[in-house]
């Protein structure tokens, strides 16, 4: 909604500059946008990135930075609403009905889609030249972090006090099931984990000026002739050869496997929202 998305952009503007001027990391920022989407729905995603754009354009350091935290702003909170039944699609008021399993839900839906965004926003700025992956993967998972712990803390505290949490209400049929949702963290943390390793790795063995006095060090270091020190040369100096290329078309690969598996996996649900009712309309599911 409009005066949602010019809340958020007020918001991300005041908090990205309070952040600068405190020495803040500008992740933690993001997280707390991130958690403010249960109230004010995926606006805040959208508001907070103009925030952050509007605040950039004021100090004249629009760049590869404010690209990165907008794709990892619009991927993360994209991507929870469509995990999290607590936040998708509509505009209905909501009310947390049972606290466990709409926490698990949120929970579970900030993971993964922490783990998408924070890889995706890491690609972005390894392929524009502007940070390694695992520089700019390890600046931006504290914002997962804040945006869970403050996230539970909202449902916690709405709960408690009775309270109804605005957020948009999930489409029919959208939400992935448990096995996606299962195969899809595995393909995040895969992507991501195995991206920093071997942007990390690559790193390292980049200060080798040639892959020959690579292969006279493994040599002296794992020695030659055994299974261990044929495989293990054989992964460093790919690693060393190609590593750089593989964290660039690791964001391809998992994208299409990703999609892959929503494709298998795709079905329909007969109810939505079975953790929360409608403060407005009375719909019940006891």
């Amino acid at each position: 909604m409009p005066e949602h998305v010019a809340l958020a952009s007020g918001a991300g503007f005041l908090l990205v500059a309070v952040a600068t001027s405190a020495r803040i990391p500008v992740a933690v920022v993001g997280g707390l946008l991130v958690a403010a989407a249960l109230f004010v729905g995926p606006s805040a995603a959208l508001g907070g990135t103009s925030g952050l754009v509007i605040h950039d354009l004021f100090r004249g350091a629009v760049g590869v930075g404010t690209l990165t935290l907008a794709v990892w702003l619009c991927v993360f909170v994209g991507l929870l609403a469509w995990f999290s039944p607590a936040l998708a699609g509509g505009r209905a008021r909501l009310s947390v009905r049972s606290p466990p399993r709409a926490l698990r839900s949120y929970v579970v839906g900030t993971v993964v889609a922490g783990l998408y965004a924070t890889a995706a926003s890491a690609w972005v700025a390894t392929v524009a030249g502007h940070e390694r992956f695992y520089t700019a993967a390890a600046d931006l998972l504290p914002g997962v972090l804040v945006a869970g712990l403050v996230g539970v803390a909202a449902i916690v505290t709405a709960r408690r006090l009775g309270r109804a949490v605005s957020v948009p209400r999930a489409t029919v049929g959208t939400r992935p099931g448990r096995l996606t949702t299962l195969a899809l963290f595995v393909v995040g943390a895969a992507w991501l984990v195995g991206a920093i390793g071997t942007d990390l790795l690559a790193h390292d063995l980049g200060l080798f000026p040639t892959d020959i006095q690579l292969a006279y060090y493994v040599a002296g270091l794992l020695g030659t002739g055994s299974l261990v020190a044929t495989v293990g040369s054989a992964v460093l100096l790919s690693v060393y050869r190609y590593g750089e290329l593989a964290v660039v078309l690791s964001a391809p690969l998992a994208g299409v496997l990703s999609w892959v598996l929503v494709s298998l996996g795709r079905t329909r649900v007969q109810s939505p929202t079975p953790d929360i009712d409608f403060v407005n309309g009375g719909t019940d599911n006891d």
